[in-house]
């Protein structure tokens, strides 16, 4: 906020789901306003998944490690016959979704009507086993959910 407000030159529009009386501010040409409208569930929504996402351990095989040290970050992954999975151009599992992910996933969106759609490698970066104290690649993906017609 301080910066937005020191660097605007002639006009600062803040958009937040707060009401107005969270900024009591006292400054001169200072304008609110309300919508109160409801609005649609978005048709498509992307959610970037982190460590606490994807189940760590399904990385720890060799075979998986070989596979994950072939891919690079934006590649595409695709979705199969397990919800919970995401797939390589090739047919071969890259990652299982964490229970908790699964879960979520379940709960917010696919129970509304969400599918996903496509799936990218943001990131692919090393992780430490605490147990072993092994390192392994992961990869951390985007997953593109979007709104099936009724």
């Amino acid at each position: 906020m301080y910066v937005a407000m020191t660097r605007a030159k002639d006009n600062l529009s803040i958009h937040t789901n707060t009401h107005a009386d969270a900024f009591p501010i006292d400054i001169p040409n200072l304008h609110y306003e309300t919508i109160t409208a409801d609005f649609e569930p978005p048709n498509e929504i992307v959610i970037q998944l982190g460590h606490r996402d994807v189940y760590l351990g399904g990385f720890e095989h060799a075979s998986k490690q070989h596979l994950i040290k072939n891919l690079t970050a934006g590649a595409r992954l695709y979705t199969g016959e397990r919800e919970n999975t995401l797939y390589a151009s090739n047919g071969r599992a890259v990652l299982y979704f964490s229970k908790r992910f699964s879960s979520e996933i379940e709960e917010k969106w696919l129970h509304k009507g969400y599918r996903i759609e496509s799936a990218q490698a943001r990131f692919i970066l090393v992780w430490k086993d605490p147990a072993e104290e092994k390192e392994y690649r992961i990869v951390l993906p985007s997953v593109r959910l979007r709104k099936q017609r009724d």
